[in-house]
């Protein structure tokens, strides 16, 4: 996906090499193909969603010339059209929704989902959550906090004012008495991580545990 959402996700593939099985050296990694693709995708507009599913499955297509084994797509709002673009090709897409709800553990009572609105409204998370019989708080103060972060992240904003803006949101979120932080945007994921007193869940940290999983399959 995006520059923002591709660049961390790499790092945190590269991480899991060396977790899970002790990658070292250059030659220990995996042959990784990496498409950055320009979406339309904007923070605070509607999503022309004929446009956005035409554009993301030309890049898979693209990817699938290229004879990979499987692909990841670290982008929640694009699992809006998951089924879709599965069945425009024939490798196999990994779905970061059902990585990230896995990781949901007992001790997650009251969750917080840091999305685009895109991803909210499209309701691929809340199902899924709802069946863990765990209770997401959704809020439109918080959303309007989370989309600024989103923008002011793309926007390439200093720390101090993304630091503000997360400090808001760890104030709503504490008089909610919310425990689990669920991060469904791979562009807010470093500055997220920083806020404390919270269990937090990062889609594209499970996705790329996945990833390396599947590719540690294909390597047997």
């Amino acid at each position: 996906m995006g520059p923002k959402s591709t660049s961390p996700f790499l790092d945190l593939v590269i991480e899991q090499c060396q977790k899970q099985y002790g990658a070292r050296n250059d030659i220990d990694f995996p042959h990784i193909i990496i498409y950055s693709l320009p979406t339309p995708f904007y923070v605070n507009q509607t999503i022309d969603d004929k446009e956005m599913e035409s554009t993301i499955r030309k890049g898979l297509q693209k990817l699938e010339s290229t004879g990979v084994d499987f692909i990841s797509i670290p982008c929640n709002s694009a699992h809006k059209y998951f089924d879709n673009l599965q069945n425009c090709i024939k490798t196999p897409l990994l779905n970061i929704i059902d990585s990230t709800i896995k990781k949901l553990n007992k001790t997650s009572q009251r969750v917080a989902l840091f999305a685009a609105r895109t991803t909210i409204d499209a309701n691929i998370y809340q199902k899924g959550i709802k069946k863990q019989n765990i209770e997401i708080v959704l809020k439109e103060e918080w959303q309007k906090e989370v989309n600024n972060l989103i923008q002011s992240v793309k926007n390439g904003e200093k720390n101090d004012k993304l630091s503000t803006i997360t400090k808001k949101l760890s104030k709503y979120l504490k008089e909610e008495e919310i425990d689990t932080i669920i991060i469904a945007c791979t562009d807010i994921t470093k500055i997220v991580k920083t806020m404390k007193g919270f269990t937090i869940i990062d889609s594209s940290e499970a996705l790329a545990e996945e990833t390396i999983k599947k590719y540690l399959d294909y390597r047997v």
